[in-house]
C-alpha cells in the first residue's frame, strides 16, 4: 500500500480547506488548525488540520492570477490588500 505522508501546510502556500470547500492562503498552523485568509476578499478563518489539503503548482498559479485580476477590477493594484467587507 502506498501510504502518503500527511499534508503539511506552509505559511505563505495556497491550501484547500476541504471541509468548507475554500481556497485560501496559509497563515498559519498552530497544532491542529490551519489559519487561512483567502485571496481575493481577505477574510481569515481556521480550519481543522486534516481537511486542509495542497494544491498543485498550476492550480495555486491560476487562483494567485484570478486573485490579482479581481483586485484589478476592484481598481486596486496588485500590492494593495483587497478592501474587507
Amino acid at each position: 500500500m502506498n501510504a502518503q505522508p500527511p499534508f503539511a501546510p506552509q505559511v505563505g502556500r495556497v491550501a484547500r480547506d476541504t471541509q468548507l470547500q475554500r481556497i485560501g492562503l496559509v497563515l498559519s498552523v498552530e497544532g491542529e488548525l490551519v489559519r487561512l485568509r483567502a485571496l481575493t476578499n481577505g477574510r481569515v478563518w481556521e480550519a481543522p488540520l486534516p481537511s486542509v489539503r495542497g494544491v498543485s503548482n498550476r492550480e495555486e498559479l491560476s487562483l494567485r492570477l484570478a486573485a490579482v485580476n479581481a483586485r484589478t477590477l476592484a481598481g486596486l493594484s496588485s500590492s494593495e490588500p483587497y478592501p474587507r467587507q
